[in-house]
């Protein structure tokens, strides 16, 4: 660190001298965490693994503003470390006093020169706030606050913050309505308005919060699937609302209800479980019990799962002959539907609809992602782009993840990242941040200056509001019903795919890369909260992304995009993902069970014949 050998001696503190123990702990706590962040930030940025304006390092002001600390001269460290000593070692007496004041503050002592007790006007006497000098604690200013209000109504009304409540505010269709705040993710308050009782104001707030504790479209459906519960009830001439119903009458008209839609036929076994679901907890949420306890209707719900069966359709996967067909297609023509306006409006929407599908694509997209993608998501770094997910269907917290998106290799025909930077110049006229965006401050939260990513086409023109999941759905289908038309599906296939179809295509097509599980994931954010959940030894902690496999899934999809089949051509990958392994099924159509060149060298061999004495380790199929 450039110190000479007990440059630090002879330092004396109240006329003595300190121990060289002493000394060094003085040292060791010069060194500043800020410093050393600042430093390992910078060797990112000059590197090329990060940007200045990453919003990673928002946190870094030296690195956005350039005003990193000077490189001081010896004599100058040796002066500050001197300081530093001696107030670390002073340091400890000061903060025993305080620990000492804060007993006696909590005693009700309040000997403290910094603090005294005022009592404030209208609470009796029971409320005492402490002012101090200096800088006041939010929790203490809060109290201060909540004890001035002249309006204390509510304060006793504690029958007001049941979970049942959440019922007393519903809209037409019985779904639960916030009175206070908005259900967007933000750290937007309301405020207390005039002739508003503070702990009625409290306990409104309170009831708000509860509902976000589900998310908007599951109290649709919940409601959706109790009113026909009640009108199940009605024809059985049982009010199910009634105060004091029991719960036998409930699982009663629950049991009957099940029997008809089964025999109806119209509905599937699955979904008569989210009917259940939807009314055990409604009676569970007005606390009048748990039904499933009923064993009779445990035990009817297996019986319809076994005569009806649970097998489900699944969506087929867009693969990447699929994507570069649509890639190389015209606009279509105008249908009223989804392609509509100009000759020129209809290209932008054409263009915007390839664009998505090829974004969904290669970064394992789902809808509400693609939706809620904005300009100030998008990072450029050196030949990569970062897509920023703010949240996700794993990711309900805002916990946020990056997937990394990388260029097509020298000679590639198509690059599936070209294409997307071309639909931004295109459609949107290139990405440009406002210059009040709040991506830096708050990752997690929606911008409210910088624009949309994918914003609505209309008929008029490109719209400022996001495009909305209907119009996406109808233009993904309309897409792959053009691919049927030009032979690239079969037909009747294209029914079977959706905007699903985009993130199971493309992390099949990485599979059958050879690109292996763990990186699949990373890629497309699956498990994200399941995993913070994890300890930090369990297993799949020391199962990352090695160095040399960095955007492996992206040169995967790029080779797809180009040409390479599955299955048919060997993936150039020394790694096998399981039965999925392109360079295993390579070998078996060679010659069988994992022969293939010969190497002349006795011993071991990785599933090709090593000698007359190898012995095989590569994998087989059987």
């Amino acid at each position: 660190m450039g110190f000479g050998r007990d440059s630090t001696r002879g330092i004396y503190l109240e006329g003595e001298e300190l121990s060289e123990g002493q000394r060094w702990r003085a040292l060791g706590n010069a060194i500043h965490a800020s410093i050393m962040c600042h430093i390992m930030v910078s060797a990112l940025v000059t590197r090329g693994y990060i940007t200045r304006d990453s919003h990673r390092i928002q946190s870094q002001p030296w690195t956005m503003d350039l005003d990193g600390p000077a490189t001081p001269s010896l004599g100058e460290l040796l002066e500050r470390s001197r300081q530093v000593l001696q107030s670390t070692i002073r340091k400890a007496p000061k903060q025993k006093q305080r620990a000492k004041e804060a007993r006696l503050m909590a005693a009700g002592g309040l000997k403290s020169a910094a603090a005294s007790a005022v009592k404030v006007a209208g609470s009796g006497g029971v409320v005492k706030v402490l002012e101090k000098k200096g800088k006041e604690s939010e929790s203490r200013r809060m109290m201060r606050w909540a004890a001035s209000v002249g309006n204390q109504g509510g304060v006793d009304d504690w029958g007001s913050l049941d979970w049942g409540k959440v019922y007393d505010t519903v809209d037409e269709k019985g779904v639960p309505q916030l009175q206070l705040m908005k259900r967007k993710m933000g750290k937007d308050k309301p405020e207390l308005e005039e002739g508003v009782g503070l702990w009625g104001f409290v306990d409104t707030l309170a009831i708000d919060l509860m509902m976000l504790s589900r998310a908007e479209s599951t109290w649709k459906q919940y409601a959706a699937w109790y009113t026909l519960f009640e009108e199940w009830g009605d024809i059985m001439g049982i009010d199910v609302e009634a105060e004091g119903i029991s719960l036998e009458k409930l699982s009663r008209v629950l049991i009957r209800s099940l029997v008809m839609m089964w025999l109806g036929g119209g509905y599937a076994a699955s979904t008569m479980e989210i009917y259940t679901t939807a009314v055990v907890t409604r009676v569970r949420d007005r606390g009048l019990g748990e039904l499933r306890e009923n064993v009779a209707l445990g035990k009817l719900m297996e019986g319809i799962k076994r005569k009806l069966g649970c097998a489900v359709t699944k969506k087929l996967p867009v693969e990447g002959h699929h994507v570069r067909a649509l890639m190389e297609m015209g606009p279509p023509e105008h249908d009223g539907t989804c392609w509509t306006g100009s000759a020129r409006n209809i290209n932008l929407q054409w263009v915007q609809t390839v664009a998505m599908v090829v974004l969904a694509w290669a970064a394992f997209l789902r809808c509400g992602e693609i939706i809620n993608l904005q300009l100030c998501d998008l990072t450029w770094v050196m030949q990569r782009l970062e897509v920023c997910i703010r949240k996700a269907k794993a990711d309900q917290l805002g916990l946020t993840a990056v997937t990394e998106l990388e260029y097509a290799s020298e000679g590639s025909g198509k690059c599936l990242l070209t294409f997307f930077e071309t639909y931004l110049k295109t459609v949107l006229g290139g990405v440009a941040i406002h210059g009040e965006c709040t991506k830096g401050d708050h990752k997690s939260y929606e911008c409210p200056a910088c624009g949309w990513v994918f914003p609505g086409v209309l008929c008029k023109g490109v719209s400022e509001k996001p495009i909305n999941e209907c119009s996406l759905r109808k233009r993904f289908k309309a897409a792959f019903k053009r691919l049927e038309a030009a032979g690239v599906v079969e037909k009747g296939k294209y029914e079977l795919m959706s905007v699903g179809s985009c993130r199971k295509g493309g992390c099949s097509g990485a599979c059958a890369y050879g690109v292996r599980d763990v990186l699949r994931e990373k890629h497309g954010r699956w498990g994200l909260t399941a995993r913070k959940k994890l300890g930090a030894t369990a297993e799949p902690e020391y199962n990352v992304q090695l160095s040399s496999e960095r955007g492996l899934v992206m040169k995967s999809l790029n080779a797809l995009l180009n040409g390479w089949l599955p299955g048919v051509q060997a993936s150039g990958e020394n790694r096998d993902s399981g039965a999925s392994g392109a360079a295993a099924r390579q070998r078996v159509q060679q010659g069988g069970k994992g022969k293939g060149v010969k190497h002349g060298n006795k011993g071991r061999s990785n599933g090709r014949a090593g000698g007359n004495r190898g012995r095989h380790t590569g994998r087989q199929r059987r």
